[in-house]
């Protein structure tokens, strides 16, 4: 099931027109490595490092959480070996993946270790409110307080969600230039409240290098980040009351140049420059969605779908031609991952949980 995920979800990103991904933590970083390895996609891996099973926010299940010097060797060991992997497609960074259920002392010294390694740390941080409000209660502090109190915070960090941070900590991302991710379709999915109650366009006014992402597979349910620039243009202009408050171009920066700056990739990729990387996507704009242009860039963004993309280059080999992946077995992939799940839920005894509130036959 490890592997099937892997393919899957790249499969869906190249046909949704995505070069370039960053996997904030699993345990099966080796998979996802393998993944791009076949799909010929250029990527960001983690390893997820929990060493705390009791928190203010509720009990992880056994299995989620190891001893800290486990949890770190075991990321160590995966920096050490895919960092810098596959000429040059694959990096490797180190995971923060909840930071109320990281212990100090974990956090600390997984910052040393980036720092040995030279490599950067992703992270999920402020994404809810029962999060914010645990971290307040079990350290008298919110996440990028916290964090910058243990010295972690610095340009090498990227981190996800960001929709509960308060004013002091806008500026300590701002001093330390902490790149941040977006996931507005997974706040909405979640009721996370990021787009109604956070602060990304004064976080875009600061000069944060800010950036979308759509936390998939559970959190969000789809991988189409032409979509997730609607919902972050659409979300804020509802929420401030104001269609100018985001305009799509800046949308689309967050996808590309923004992108490569959050993964320290931009000397490489992020624009269509002379001496970087030859990562295209081309898009078919002869579809009834698309019609007419005046501004493509606005048609992108309010109108168009992953569904439009019509090639994929990566490094100057091309994924996909005409709408067709090139690189995965797309029938066999979608068999694979259906009776994979089929089985994995029926071992869970969660038929009920999943089920359609309407009868299907």
């Amino acid at each position: 099931m490890r592997f099937a995920r892997a393919r899957l979800a790249q499969l869906e990103m190249i046909r949704a027109g995505t070069t370039c991904f960053a996997d904030p933590g699993s345990y099966f970083a080796a998979e996802t490595a393998q993944g791009v390895n076949e799909s010929g996609m250029r990527g960001l891996i983690a390893r997820t490092v929990f060493d705390m099973g009791q928190t203010t926010m509720g009990n992880l299940p056994r299995g989620f959480f190891e001893p800290t010097d486990e949890a770190l060797a075991r990321a160590d060991e995966m920096v050490a070996e895919f960092e810098g992997s596959l000429d040059g497609r694959l990096k490797a960074w180190f995971s923060i993946r909840v930071p109320v259920a990281c212990s100090d002392d974990l956090l600390r010294r997984l910052g040393g270790l980036a720092e040995k390694r030279g490599v950067g740390i992703i992270g999920h941080a402020c994404e809810n409110r029962d999060e914010t409000v645990a971290s307040h209660l079990k350290y008298g502090m919110g996440d990028i307080a916290r964090l910058e109190k243990l010295g972690l915070l610095g340009p090498n960090m990227l981190l996800l969600h960001m929709g509960w941070v308060d004013a002091k900590e806008l500026h300590m991302l701002k001093e330390r230039d902490v790149k941040i991710s977006l996931a507005p379709s997974a706040s909405m999915h979640q009721a996370m409240g990021n787009i109604s109650h956070g602060k990304t366009p004064e976080m875009l006014e600061l000069g944060l290098s800010v950036s979308l992402g759509s936390d998939s597979a559970m959190s969000s349910n789809y991988l189409d980040a032409i979509r997730q620039a609607f919902l972050i243009v659409g979300g804020l202009h509802e929420a401030r009351l104001d269609p100018k408050v985001l305009r799509p171009e800046t949308a689309v920066e967050m996808l590309t140049i923004n992108g490569a700056r959050c993964m320290q990739w931009d000397k490489e990729l992020g624009s269509l420059e002379v001496g970087k990387k030859a990562d295209v996507t081309l898009l078919d704009i002869m579809r009834p969605e698309w019609q007419p242009v005046h501004n493509p860039i606005a048609n992108l963004v309010y109108c168009a779908h992953g569904g439009c993309v019509d090639t994929v280059i990566v490094d100057g080999k091309i994924l996909l031609r005409g709408g067709k992946v090139l690189t995965l077995n797309e029938h066999d992939l979608y068999a694979e991952a259906q009776d994979r799940a089929k089985s994995l839920i029926r071992r869970t005894g969660l038929e009920q949980t999943v089920a359609s509130i309407w009868p299907m036959h």
